[in-house]
């Protein structure tokens, strides 16, 4: 015999009785050990259901005192299974809709600091020899996760002048004005490293010595400095003197040179001097040294008397 028993109008537990095939009865007890072998588990309310049988509908007898207490137990536990996954769908709820917001003013809020580190960057390369593809702005640790209020309305970098540093550099912010908001400034602090070709000594390189152009080499470099003026072109260097000794890859800056000496001081020179389409030439002693183009004084030999001249080359003057 097949058992079928209801507990809601759309919920059926099927249950097989092999040995009352054909009968019209059954009794408690089978029902009871269909219970105990596990075939009615005790989550449903065994005294609450209605029982359906496929056949003629036996007269089935109360179910016996211990199998009504497990059916309680059954339901408590149902309910408080219920309960608590109630409490979590509405706890999971919860978190949804408190993410879905967070994480749109999340992507509002990268929008907004992208655009503040891109016109870091535009700054930077207008106001320094490197281009916007050899500046890289990241967000300082102290500034990460900080809002910017009206950076919607278009922003200006207020920045005239190089940073002395590359890390944790305070960048002063302002945001253009609105119809009904005045505008704001604020500041952010960013960590800037620029990557660029460089000149650099191939070997080291002593104090006073003329550079030539076998002395030097290109290499892609990190700008430690950015208020330095580096040398990135070889005509400019070669034939300058060394100020001080370089290390072999030490970048070149303007400050590491100088013009050489074309003059110097106690040595003859010749001087020169134009009047009315005549080049006179003498020679003269120099009283100092100097370089090209720098006015230095020489005593005349034949004349005994100081002059005042340019130097045009080595070991020459001209009197203007």
């Amino acid at each position: 015999m097949q058992m079928m028993m209801q507990q809601a109008p759309n919920s059926l537990l099927t249950v097989d009785l092999p040995l009352y095939e054909g009968r019209t009865t059954v009794p408690a007890s089978a029902l009871n050990s269909a219970w105990t072998d596990g075939c009615l588990p005790s989550l449903f309310r065994l005294d609450r259901m209605r029982p359906k049988f496929t056949g003629p509908c036996p007269a089935i007898p109360d179910l016996p005192e211990f199998a009504r207490h497990e059916s309680r137990e059954g339901s408590a536990r149902s309910l408080r299974i219920a309960g608590i996954t109630a409490g979590m769908l509405f706890l999971f709820a919860g978190v949804v809709c408190q993410a879905a917001p967070r994480a749109d003013a999340a992507r509002a809020a990268a929008g907004s600091e992208a655009a503040v580190l891109d016109a870091i960057r535009a700054r930077l390369a207008a106001i320094s020899p490197w281009t916007a593809d050899q500046i890289e702005v990241e967000t300082a640790a102290r500034s990460r996760g900080q809002e910017f209020p009206g950076v919607d309305r278009g922003l200006h970098v207020l920045m005239n002048s190089l940073p002395t540093s590359t890390r944790n550099v305070a960048v002063t912010i302002e945001t253009a004005s609105g119809e009904d908001a005045p505008a704001r400034t604020f500041q952010f602090a960013v960590d800037i490293r620029v990557r660029a070709t460089l000149l650099q000594a191939a070997r080291r390189l002593p104090y006073g010595r003329v550079v030539e152009a076998g002395d030097l080499e290109e290499a892609a470099a990190e700008v430690r400095d950015l208020r330095r003026e580096y040398i990135r072109s070889v005509p400019e260097i070669v034939g300058k003197v060394l100020r001080r000794t370089l290390a072999a890859g030490e970048p070149l800056t303007r400050d590491c040179v100088a013009a050489p000496q074309l003059v110097r001081f106690g040595e003859m020179v010749r001087v020169r001097a134009h009047s009315s389409g005549v080049v006179i030439s003498a020679l003269a002693r120099a009283e100092q040294g100097g370089k090209l183009g720098e006015l230095i004084s020489v005593r005349s030999v034949d004349f005994l008397r100081s002059l005042r001249a340019r130097v045009v080359g080595p070991g020459e003057v001209k009197v203007e």
